[in-house]
């Protein structure tokens, strides 16, 4: 199965418990934007990928709140959208994307935002 960590070593899975946090400090009516690096790898060195797309889970992000992914181009962040679709591939080895959240015109505080993906993909025994 396909995962997502926080770190390149990927030791530090996103769970329901341990979610991705979006947080930091905005000023009243500006843009809040938080951007990180974070890593796809499979679980099971036995199977390969395709169709792979992720996303966020709808129902699950606040009303306002834009969830992008990107490619990582050369240690940066390529173009965003609201959903990443990486090659096929066996992912036996971390692989670097970005996700970004942002809000506008934040009109009240708050202290974090968890942020929660699907990651959907046709299995197969390699």
């Amino acid at each position: 199965m396909l995962k997502l960590y926080r770190d390149e070593a990927c030791t530090e899975e996103f769970t329901s418990g341990d979610p991705d946090v979006a947080s930091g400090a905005v000023e009243e009516n500006e843009t809040f934007v938080d951007e990180k690096a974070i890593y796809l790898k499979s679980d099971d060195p036995n199977l390969t990928y395709e169709n792979i797309s992720i996303e966020k889970l709808s129902d699950e992000i606040a009303p306002g709140v834009i969830l992008e992914y990107a490619p990582d181009v050369g240690g940066s962040a390529g173009g965003y959208s609201e959903t990443y679709e990486p090659s096929d591939g066996a992912y036996t080895n971390a692989h670097k994307l970005w996700r970004r959240v942002t809000s506008e015109n934040v009109a009240e505080p708050f202290k974090r935002e968890d942020v929660k993906h699907r990651v959907k993909s046709d299995n197969y025994i390699a």
